[in-house]
C-alpha cells in the first residue's frame, strides 16, 4: 500500500495549524479577560473611593483667597 505524501502533508499541516490557532486563541482570550478583570477591579475601587465625596458637599478652604472682608466670612471654618 503506497502512501500519498501530498495528502499526508496537507492533513498534517492542517491539523498543526488548527492546534496552533487554538493555542494562540486561548492566549489572546485569557489576556483579554485578565485586562477586563483588572479594569473592573480598578473601576470598583475608584467608585468606592469617590462615593463618600460624591455624597458630601464640597469643602471650602479655611484660608481666604484675597477677597474683600465681606466675602472672607464665607470661608471661615
Amino acid at each position: 500500500m503506497a502512501v500519498n505524501w501530498d495528502t499526508l502533508a496537507t492533513t498534517g499541516l492542517g491539523a498543526a495549524t488548527t492546534v496552533l490557532g487554538i493555542v494562540i486563541g486561548g492566549f489572546v482570550g485569557r489576556r483579554s479577560q485578565d485586562r477586563q478583570r483588572v479594569l473592573g477591579t480598578r473601576s470598583a475601587a475608584y467608585a468606592t473611593f469617590l462615593r463618600p465625596s460624591a455624597s458630601s458637599p464640597p469643602r471650602r478652604s479655611a484660608r481666604p483667597s484675597g477677597r474683600s472682608s465681606k466675602h472672607s466670612e464665607n470661608y471661615a471654618s
